[in-house]
């Protein structure tokens, strides 16, 4: 069963905000293009090829750009 805290966790995780968005469009270019960042990576930091339609696209360009070193 899950515990208490994970359930919160899982909750508060909920796409419920106006950063929370899966674009129709090619956002990966626009990285590239305009950031420089050329990879997008999983949350443990390995590089993939697609983006995940389970995550939102915010979180994914964030986490693209810390690893690509565009943030200390």
């Amino acid at each position: 069963m899950e515990d208490w805290k994970e359930k919160n966790k899982r909750l508060a995780a909920q796409w419920e905000n106006d950063c929370s968005f899966e674009a129709d469009y090619n956002w990966k270019k626009s990285l590239a293009d305009n950031i420089g960042v050329a990879n997008l990576v999983d949350d443990t930091g390995d590089i993939v090829e697609e983006d995940f339609d389970d995550q939102a696209d915010m979180c994914e360009l964030v986490r693209a750009s810390l690893a690509g070193g565009k943030f200390s």
